[in-house]
């Protein structure tokens, strides 16, 4: 455990929670030796009275900032109701610390990709709440930024540094005590021997009262029964100019090097983070009783924490100094165990109901599974087993890393991938990757990129006989093609994507393609066909106990019945939809139902509640980074301007989203702008102005086979204009 204060029989935190709807851990009484100072005045900042909701704990590695802020959460988690969470930073990567948060709030929330958009998650998942978030090992100040919340939560930060903010309250943890050092030797002594205060005042000064030194010289006496008290000092004063804990380490080892060889103690330091005893047994090659046996050895440098063990990050930087040989040489049997976990973990996330458990188990292993592809992609150069071990990475977690890694990320690892299968000649794995490509690309706005990708994806497909990669490769051309607004293109990818799922009997990939139907359908305005869809849709995945597609299906109805003018039921479906979408902490949705809820106010007349919808739908989406549904928001937005009579500011609104729409080759959105825009310079009697955008939109609608080409038509001749062929996009 990072930091070594003496807190006795002190879990790690994961969670400690109160309220009916959420589950509680068991708080122990600690038995504290020393910093009963520090304990107060951490309490007293974050008292209800005080004005500090940010603290940072500073001081050097192993005196015992960790354990301090353990024994510190059991004594203010009353004051935190909705939760006390304890993470490590782990340097800069932000996605690992707040996973698990989001988890514990949301069960089933659907995470997005990027490490920005899940912060946004997090703090939109502790609005209100009383949360107290305690963040570990902080390595710089932009990540304490990153992290601080609104009140009435709380953060405390661990770090090593001095770390200067405004408004950050600080602790500064120093040496401990004489008295402290004492009371802590006697409590890691042996009983049977009997030191005077003053024998082990001399002991805790000349190891500078370190603590976790101190508890290792503790060890280093317990194990030499005839050393005295004289000798022990003068071998420290032999070693006062040296590395004192790297000198005790190197005993320790010395003194079990006969139960544990000095190598296999060596590589535990190729573990990144928190390990498993089958992990251990793999790297030594060992049964489960001698790995046991050689583990109780290592006793002072290894502890349990939620079921997994873990090294004090000192000792770990002391191991892969001492034996960066040792650690090379297991690099790859490191790399094949955890790829070997990774499937197993993707295995269960295939299964919806035990989804929540698989995504816990990749947090666990998540940075030796990152370790394992990252030792993959470096040596892939220098061998075709590496190479194999890169692609098998990438193709055996597909979905669960498509969902959890950060997009440039997973682009990256994905691009990779493919140059190594055609390297060695794979063309079983291109479209699967073609694939996963393609959907990566498209999630960040890359239309064109990914129509090429998905085109190659089926391609392979179909010379391999791949038919589920085909199918599902089709449903998402089909999305494509409708992002680009050519519908007709799309239903025909779509029943296309169906058909070979029935064929199949993939039933999840039968729901995706029903839905996709009724929305390709309702946009083309035959909403009778799209409701039959989107009921089959409802059904579907209700049956499945998949929430999110019943979030969906359920706006999607909403629409239908909004757009027959049944508003008090769409209304109910929006805000069940919106319920649904909050639940599963899926921002996209979220947006997507106060969207809906938004227009569905405009067309009752509400325009206050309607134009605060769609803002904060903007705001969801900007976060998100989605600038296709960012240029459609704002464009309804627009429409609520210009329903208020603010023209100027709803023409303003339009502009952007046709700005928007052009860079995201959205020609049906552009087209609406135009529009739009059209339809308000109308209003203010720009009416040359309003020809102009019109003849535009026409021309689009045109292009796009849509069915309300004739509605631009006919205002157009109402304005003088007969001679529809003159326009062209502007």
């Amino acid at each position: 455990m990072s930091d070594d204060i003496q807190v006795k029989n002190a879990p790690l935190i994961r969670s400690v929670r109160r309220g009916p709807d959420l589950p509680s851990l068991s708080v122990d009484e600690f038995e504290l030796i020393g910093r009963t100072r520090e304990l107060n005045q951490l309490m007293s900042l974050f008292s209800d009275q005080a004005r500090s909701r940010v603290v940072a704990l500073v001081g050097l590695g192993g005196i015992g900032k960790t354990k301090l802020a353990i024994a510190f959460a059991h004594r203010i988690a009353s004051s935190f109701p909705d939760g006390v969470f304890f993470y490590r930073a782990e340097g800069e990567n932000i996605q690992r610390a707040i996973t698990e948060t989001i988890r514990l709030l949301a069960p089933t929330a659907r995470l997005p990709s990027g490490e920005l958009d899940l912060l946004f998650l997090y703090r939109h998942l502790l609005a209100g709440k009383r949360v107290l978030t305690i963040l570990d090992d902080v390595e710089n100040e932009e990540t304490v930024k990153l992290f601080i919340p609104a009140p009435p939560s709380a953060l405390l930060v661990i770090s090593r540094l001095n770390l200067s903010l405004a408004g950050v309250a600080k602790v500064q943890l120093g040496l401990l005590t004489a008295e402290e050092a004492v009371s802590l030797l006697r409590a890691n002594l042996d009983t049977k021997r009997d030191f005077k205060f003053a024998e082990l005042a001399h002991i805790a000064e000349a190891l500078d009262r370190h603590p976790l030194v101190l508890k290792l010289a503790a060890e280093y006496l317990n194990a030499n029964p005839l050393l005295s008290i004289d000798e022990w000092l003068a071998v420290v004063s032999r070693q006062r100019q040296q590395n004192t804990l790297g000198n005790l380490l190197e005993r320790l080892l010395a003194r079990v090097s006969e139960r544990v060889p000095r190598e296999q103690i060596g590589v535990l330091g190729t573990f990144e983070g928190r390990f498993t005893l089958e992990a251990v047994r793999e790297m030594w090659e060992a049964d489960e009783r001698t790995a046991r046996e050689k583990l109780d050895a290592l006793s002072s440098i290894i502890v349990m924490e939620g079921g997994r063990l873990g090294i004090h990050e000192l000792v770990k930087t002391f191991l892969r100094d001492t034996f960066r040989g040792e650690i090379e040489r297991v690099r790859p049997r490191h790399a094949a165990y955890f790829l070997s976990e990774l499937r197993q973990i993707a295995d269960q996330y295939q299964d919806l109901s035990q989804r929540p458990a698989a995504l816990r188990a990749f947090e666990a292993s998540r940075a030796d599974i990152e370790a394992g592809h990252a030792w993959a992609q470096q040596a892939a150069s220098m061998s075709s087993e590496a190479g194999g071990l890169l692609i098998n990475y990438v193709t055996a977690g597909i979905e669960l890393f498509a969902s959890q890694l950060p997009a440039a990320k997973w682009v990256g690892w994905i691009e990779r991938a493919l140059g190594e299968c055609e390297k060695a000649g794979r063309d079983d794995q291109q479209g699967l990757l073609l694939y996963s490509l393609g959907t990566a690309l498209l999630n960040q706005g890359r239309t064109t990129e990914a129509r090429r990708h998905l085109e190659r994806c089926i391609a392979f497909a179909r010379v391999t006989k791949d038919v589920r990669t085909e199918g599902i490769a089709l449903g998402a051309l089909g999305f494509v093609h409708s992002q680009m607004g050519d519908m007709s293109a799309a239903i025909r990818f779509y029943e296309q994507n169906l058909s070979i799922a029935r064929s199949i009997a993939d039933t999840e990939a039968i729901a995706n393609a029903i839905g996709n139907l009724g929305i390709a359908y309702a946009s083309i305005g035959e909403i009778h066909r799209a409701i039959e869809y989107f009921e089959q849709q409802l059904a579907m995945a209700r049956s499945l106990s998949d929430f999110a597609g019943e979030a969906s299906a359920i706006g999607n109805l909403g629409l239908c019945r909004s757009a027959q003018d049944q508003l008090e039921e769409a209304r109910s479906l929006f805000e069940h939809q919106l319920t649904l979408s909050r639940n599963l902490g899926d921002m996209r949705g979220e947006a997507s139902a106060l969207n809906n809820l938004g227009s569905v106010m405009l067309k009752r007349g509400d325009i206050i509640k309607a134009t605060d919808a769609f803002e904060r739908a903007i705001s969801i989406a900007r976060h998100l980074n989605d600038r296709w549904q960012e240029g459609r928001l704002i464009g309804n937005l627009g429409n609520a301007y210009l329903a208020a009579g603010q023209i100027a500011t709803a023409i303003d609104a339009y502009e952007q989203q046709a700005d928007i729409a052009k860079t995201n080759s959205d020609r049906a959105g552009e087209a609406n702008a135009l529009w739009n825009s059209a339809v308000a310079l109308e209003a203010n009697g720009n009416i040359e102005a309003a020809i102009t955008r019109a003849g535009a939109a026409l021309n689009i609608r045109r292009e796009l086979n849509d069915p309300n080409l004739t509605k631009v038509a006919d205002w157009l001749r109402a304005h003088g204009v007969n001679e529809l062929s003159e326009f062209h996009p502007e």
